[in-house]
């Protein structure tokens, strides 16, 4: 029997490798250990096309797929490709594998020997797994992160979340957990919501009032308020070549101004 090539070294480096859900997809796209027999190259993958569209080269059964769970962890993926009774039922898939012109087309054809194994190993690869920490799971960032989400603020900074992101990624994987979505999004969001918040809450700043309107409000004259800001009477603030006096100045002048009724028997 010849000998082949797997990708097994690769898949068990990684978490989940097969998994993959494109953005709109209610589920995960399908994997596949495919066998192309005329090299006899064994490779986990997941389904490059997307709505179903099967290859040319599996059409014509140049190559051959056996259904993978997505959502298995890589060393079980690895495992799996370098087990020998899978090796050995692919090996009798590659040997019974031969090429015609249809006419149109190169395709495969298998022996009945052949037919008879690939059935064989989609059986056995079906029932491999028996044990569900094998499997990964599989959370929206924003569902993971809202029960204990890191302590962001409305002054938090981008260096601060791009180091809880990869912290909060590096948890998910020891735990076997996929995050979809970004995390590092989720927590501007969170940190913009904060400060939307706190402007919404800050209270608004008194209200300035110009020379005129407080003159108008003293029924007295503008100069008479000018002269009252110059003796320090009346707080204000020169801006530019204008004054502006705050609201609560002109009620603490008004305040100690006020004429306050008599005692009896004080004199009039």
């Amino acid at each position: 029997m010849a000998e082949f090539t797997t990708n097994a070294a690769v898949m068990r480096d990684e978490l989940a490798p097969l998994y993959r859900r494109y953005p709109g997809q209610t589920k995960p796209q399908p994997a596949y250990i495919e066998i192309d027999p005329s090299t006899w190259t064994v490779t986990a993958t997941h389904d490059g096309e997307i709505g179903g569209a099967v290859p040319m080269a599996v059409w014509h059964g140049l190559y051959r797929r056996i259904p993978v769970d997505p959502y298995l962890r890589g060393r079980v993926v690895a495992d799996m490709l370098e087990d020998p009774e899978l090796q050995t039922l692919i090996g009798r898939i590659c040997a019974g594998h031969s090429i015609e012109w249809d006419g149109n087309n190169r395709v495969g054809r298998l022996s009945e020997d052949a037919q008879q194994a690939l059935q064989d190993a989609i059986e056995w690869v079906d029932s491999y797994i028996d044990d569900p920490t094998d499997r990964v799971a599989v959370y929206d960032a924003g569902e993971w992160l809202r029960g204990s989400p890191p302590p962001v603020t409305a002054t938090s900074t981008d260096e601060e979340i791009t180091q809880w992101d990869r912290e909060i990624e590096e948890e998910a994987r020891r735990e076997g957990v996929i995050l979809e979505g970004s995390v590092a999004e989720y927590l501007r969001a969170l940190r913009d919501e904060l400060g939307y918040k706190a402007d919404m809450e800050r209270p608004e700043p008194p209200p300035m009032l110009d020379v005129a309107t407080v003159a108008s409000r003293l029924s007295v004259d503008r100069q008479t308020v000018l002269r009252e800001i110059k003796r320090g009477h009346l707080r204000a603030h020169k801006i530019g070549v204008q004054w502006r006096i705050p609201q609560e100045a002109l009620d603490d002048y008004l305040d100690q101004t006020a004429v306050r009724p008599t005692e009896k028997g004080d004199p009039a």
